[in-house]
């Protein structure tokens, strides 16, 4: 996939790789914070199945994706589903979370810390 971002920017894929890693960020990470920001909007929707949204960001299955979404945000889908219903659509605590991708260069997309740890 990166080959044909790199293309579409007229660059190769080694200097695109070498120009985000210069800003700060990777591919990998770019890509996990699209990804998440999607998952967060489409788990926003209590119809859509948690499924549904694992194959809207790219995953083959809801475990991959449930694991991915907890390294990302520290909480299970379901658990940020009940966190939404409860702080509504525009709660505090939704906000902080989604505030957890800090960005180390001025770009918008860049990935920070993703989670702090989450004691169980």
């Amino acid at each position: 996939m990166i080959k044909r971002v790199a293309q579409r920017l007229n660059v190769s894929a080694r200097t695109l790789q070498r120009r985000l890693r210069e800003g700060g960020t990777s591919y990998t990470k770019l890509v996990d914070e699209i990804r998440f920001k999607l998952a967060c909007r489409l788990l926003d929707a209590p119809r859509t199945s948690i499924t549904d949204v694992a194959a809207a960001v790219g995953y083959g299955d809801s475990s991959s994706f449930s694991r991915s979404f907890a390294r990302w945000s520290g909480m299970q889908p379901k658990a940020y589903r009940r966190l939404r219903a409860r702080q509504g659509r525009s709660g505090a605590s939704v906000r902080r979370l989604k505030n957890r991708f800090t960005p180390h260069s001025p770009s918008d997309f860049c990935v920070g810390a993703l989670k702090t740890p989450v004691h169980h």
